[in-house]
Parts: C-alpha cells; sequence; structure tokens
C-alpha cells in the first residue's frame, strides 16, 4: 500500500485574506493550494504533535481535502474517496453529538492505535484511519474532535500532554471539572475553564482572552459540568490571539448543546466598515457603521467539527462534520473582551444580530485559550560568558530546553553593533546543555560577542553581547581618523603589510607598503561600515586594528 501522511502541511490563511479584501462572495467556498505532499497514514492514529495548530492541521487535512479547501500536488476527489498515489483512500464523515464517536478500548487493535491508550484508556473520540479498509472516520461533535486533538498534542503524561495537562489544571482548581483521561469534556467545560487561569503555564495552558457572565455561570449546571463558586475573570485583548488558539463557547440552559469548540488557523482579522458590509450586503451603510461605533469586529478563520454550512464560507459543501470556515467575534471597544458572536451572516439580513454574552438562550461564556508545548518553547539560556586564556577569548554558554534548537552561532564585533560570524555550534538537544568555543584571533581592544540561535523550523533569536578586553602579541597600533572618510593613517614604524578585511571576514584590500612608518591608506572606495586591519611588520609580528568608514 502506498505511504498517506498528513505531518507536512503549510497554510497561508488566503480565504480569510480574499474574504476581508471583498473578492469573495458569500456563496463562494474559498481554497487553499498550499498544503505540501508527501504523508503516510501510519501516524494519522497514534502521532503526538508539537502544538495544537500541528496536531489540528494533521487530523483535519484529508476532510479538507475532501471538501475542496485544500488542495495538494496528486490528490484528486473522487466521489467520497479522495485518490494519492493510486490509492484511493476512503472518507467517512458525520457531526454526531451520540455516543458514536467514542471507539471502544476491543477496537484499539483494528484501528492500529498505541500510544494513543496512554491517555484515553476506555473509550476515545472517533476520529481516526482505518488502516485495514483505507478509511478516514470521523464521527464526532466539536469537542469530541477538540480533546482528539489535545490528547494528540506532546506526550502521554499530564505535564506534557495539552488533554491532560487541562485536565489536571481546571481540576486542581475545583472551580469546574474537566474529563479525565478516559472521558471527553464537553465545550462548556473547556470554555469555562480558561477564564479560571490567573497565571501562564510554561508550559501547558495560558488565558488569552475572554468574557463569562459570572453571575449567571454560578448558579447553571450543565451536563457532565458541575460548578462552584466560580473565579473566571473578564479578560480584554481579543486582537492579541494566534494560529492554534481554542475558541470556546459555553451556552446557557436553554440551547440545544453545551456550546462550542474551534481552532484558530490564522490571526484574527478586524473589519472596517467595508468589510463588515461584505458578511452584510443587505445592511444599510448606516447600520453596518454605528454596529462598529458600538463594538469591534472580527473575522475569525477556524476550523472545527460542526453540521454543514454553520459558519461563513464553510467549506462543508456536502457533508458535516470537520471543516473550515468564518465567524465574527463582536469585543467590547474598551478592553476588547468578547461579548458576542455571529456564525453565519445571512445575505438577506438587513439588521446585524449577533448571540451575546448573558443571553440565555445562547452564550454564557466565551474564552480563547493557549497551549504551550516544551518543543515549542525557545532555548532558554541559562548563562553566556567570556574569559581570556592566553591570547585566546573562550566563550562559555548553558542551556535549558533545547528540545527544537538545530545551531548556536557565534558572533563577533569591535563596536557592538557590527556583527559578523565566527564560528557554531550544533545544538546537544538537550534539557541542560554545556557549551564552549575559542576565538583563537580575536582582535586586540575590546571584543563584543553574541550567540545566535537558529530552531529547526528556522526561527532566530539572539542572546545579550558579552564583552572583553583583548591585547595580542606585537605593537598595539593607532588608527586614525576613526571614523574615516578618505585616507586612514597606521600610526607605527617598520609596517610591512596591511590586510582590509569587512565585516562578512572578506579581504577587500591588501597594502604591501615594504619598511613604513605611519602610512596613509586611501579607504574612499569602500563602502560604508566597519572594518579591520591586520598590520604585519617587518619582524613578523602582527597587530590588528578596526576602524570605520563614513
Amino acid at each position: 500500500m502506498k505511504s498517506l501522511s498528513f505531518l507536512k502541511y503549510l497554510v497561508t490563511g488566503l480565504c480569510l485574506n480574499v474574504l476581508v479584501l471583498g473578492y469573495a462572495s458569500a456563496k463562494s467556498n474559498c481554497t487553499d493550494t498550499t498544503v505540501v505532499p508527501p504523508f503516510a497514514t501510519s501516524t494519522y492514529n497514534n502521532a503526538y504533535y508539537n502544538s495544537i495548530l500541528e496536531a489540528t492541521k494533521a487530523l483535519a487535512t484529508p476532510y479538507l481535502l475532501h471538501q475542496g479547501y485544500y488542495t495538494m500536488p496528486g490528490v484528486t476527489v473522487n466521489g467520497t474517496n479522495i485518490v494519492y498515489g493510486g490509492v484511493s483512500y476512503g472518507i467517512d464523515e458525520l457531526y454526531d453529538q451520540s455516543s458514536l464517536y467514542f471507539v471502544h478500548d476491543t477496537d484499539y487493535a483494528y484501528y492500529g492505535i498505541n500510544a494513543a491508550t496512554k491517555i484515553w484508556t476506555t473509550k476515545i473520540p472517533d476520529v481516526v484511519y482505518d488502516s485495514a479498509l483505507q478509511k478516514f472516520f470521523s464521527r464526532s461533535d466539536c469537542s469530541g474532535f477538540g480533546c482528539r486533538l489535545m490528547a494528540a498534542v506532546g506526550g502521554t503524561t499530564s505535564t506534557n500532554n495539552a488533554y491532560l495537562n487541562l485536565a489536571k489544571r481546571v481540576n486542581a482548581l475545583k472551580q469546574s471539572t474537566i474529563g479525565g483521561k478516559n472521558t471527553t469534556s464537553n465545550a462548556f467545560s473547556i470554555a469555562v475553564a480558561f477564564p479560571q487561569f490567573t497565571t501562564a503555564e510554561i508550559p501547558g495552558w495560558q488565558y488569552v482572552a475572554g468574557n463569562v457572565a459570572d453571575s449567571l455561570i454560578n448558579a447553571y449546571k450543565n451536563v457532565g459540568t458541575t460548578l462552584n463558586t466560580y473565579i473566571g475573570q473578564r479578560k480584554g485583548g481579543f486582537a492579541n490571539s494566534l494560529p492554534g488558539d481554542v475558541l470556546a463557547f459555553g451556552y446557557g440552559p436553554k440551547a440545544t448543546s453545551t456550546g462550542h469548540f474551534m481552532i484558530l488557523d490564522s490571526v484574527p482579522r478586524r473589519l472596517d466598515s467595508a468589510g463588515l458590509k461584505r458578511f452584510y450586503p443587505a445592511t444599510k451603510g448606516s447600520k453596518v457603521r454605528t454596529t462598529l461605533k458600538k463594538y469591534r469586529v472580527y473575522a475569525a478563520s477556524v476550523i472545527d467539527d460542526s453540521g454543514q454550512f454553520a459558519h461563513a464560507l464553510d467549506s462543508r459543501k456536502n457533508y458535516s462534520g470537520i471543516g473550515h470556515g468564518i465567524l465574527l467575534i463582536m469585543t467590547d471597544t474598551l478592553d476588547d473582551a468578547p461579548i458576542g458572536y455571529v456564525f453565519k451572516a445571512s445575505v438577506k439580513d438587513t439588521s446585524i444580530t449577533f448571540s451575546a454574552l448573558r443571553d440565555t438562550n445562547n452564550v454564557y461564556a466565551i474564552s480563547v485559550g493557549r497551549y504551550i508545548s516544551s518543543k515549542q518553547l525557545p532555548v532558554s539560556l541559562v548563562s553566556f560568558s567570556a574569559s581570556r586564556q592566553s591570547e585566546k577569548v573562550v566563550l562559555n554558554w548553558h542551556t535549558a530546553n533545547e528540545e527544537n534548537t538545530n545551531l548556536f552561532v557565534v558572533e563577533r564585533s569591535t563596536n557592538g553593533i557590527d556583527f559578523a560570524a565566527i564560528g557554531e555550534e550544533k545544538a546537544m538537544e538537550s534539557s541542560n546543555g554545556s557549551y564552549a568555543f575559542a576565538d583563537n584571533n580575536p582582535y586586540s581592544g575590546t571584543n563584543y560577542y553574541r550567540l545566535k540561535t537558529v530552531d529547526a523550523d528556522g526561527a532566530i533569536e539572539y542572546s545579550k553581547a558579552v564583552s572583553i578586553q583583548t591585547v595580542t602579541n606585537g605593537n598595539k597600533l593607532l588608527v586614525y581618523p576613526n571614523p574615516s572618510r578618505n585616507r586612514l593613517t597606521i600610526n607605527g614604524s617598520h609596517i610591512a603589510t596591511v590586510v582590509v578585511v569587512d565585516n562578512n571576514g572578506r579581504i577587500v584590500g591588501r597594502h604591501s607598503l615594504g619598511d613604513a612608518t605611519n602610512p596613509s591608506l586611501s579607504v574612499e572606495n569602500l563602502v560604508a561600515g566597519a572594518y579591520y586591519l591586520r598590520i604585519r611588520t617587518m619582524d613578523g609580528q602582527v597587530s590588528e586594528g578596526s576602524f570605520v568608514k563614513e
């Protein structure tokens, strides 16, 4: 059987950009054409991902390919199948709020699930790949899908697994409950969980933004949910939400479900009057402008498990289930805290009506949570120092949390501003790394050093610079004027050669001077920047200097 893997992807947010710019109608479906093969189905059921966004894209990709929201080279859609490499893979998707979205422990071997059993001891949400049938199954609801993907992030312990970490932290506060390792949690439980997190746990969960109807929520009893005196807090700043954040709604007692669970797949876009008008083409411009004076309105691009045509520009054209859509979030103009939402505005609407917080028929809580796994953390530089050893400078540094770190690049400067690489060290990928690097040819005078940390995904971070005074053998020669525009004088005698090096280590000038005293060199043809001099006298001694060309 050909191998199929949904572990590599690249999403550009084209759908939302097109919508906001006004080039898409409410009837159209957006297509993202940047998903990258190859992939392998063997990891679909038991892989652990580094982030919520990575897990979401991996689990949702077959369904989004089938719906046409994603396209991929070599993948075609044939009825209820997607075809890749000459192999046809069935797609079975249904938004299901019944007990059918659980797979029982007796079915684990059939579904090829191994590591997932360490999290889901008796049953897991039914979002799986059946290797025997070569078929992707999704019979789940929004929170079943959400619990499945959270369980696939990190590992198998309550410290590094997103779902177990959430359950452990919420249950320790004793204000609400989250299902244990063998159950799923409903959307209401997740929506009221994040506002309780007054501190950010790193690695772990943090509260990004949200709002709760606290006076109502204390008296509320939902299915599988018991609340004590609730401590959840309102928090503004919805605009700070990022791709991979969980957006959760908790509904009131008269609603037909407990709430809704979604994953943001791009940064929410704040709408101006033209942008909001595209959602409400039949609404007068004056009403649109009045709405934007009362509220901030964001277009939120999400991946979730829901009914067919759940959102604006929804990818679920033929089936309910896992898919992509856009909804509107209304926030307070004072602190940007969410106060309501619109799933899908009708093109015939002449008013802008949204489900508001404290509406007993709809929503009691709106919240955004973010999970940071240990592999998402940048390297922690515990210490970085420089010391002189004879004519060398030795740099030492110690790190923590190197799981995503690829390389350390050592950079040097003579002015603390313009740095050039002089060497590199491969990361040990250790929880506690210890490194030493020797600069065998430091410049005379003050040397500045810094570290450039390069992560596996290409992200770069710089350390603070450290400085140290050095003196090399030979004469310490004065170079003037510094900075220099046209000519440069070296104060010294018996000078045989001078080599000029730019800040990238390239030789840009060589001067043979015989046996010169206080030689003067032209620098007018050099571009502006920092330069270094290697000066050799007749007796073979070498000195170094630096100057800045204006």
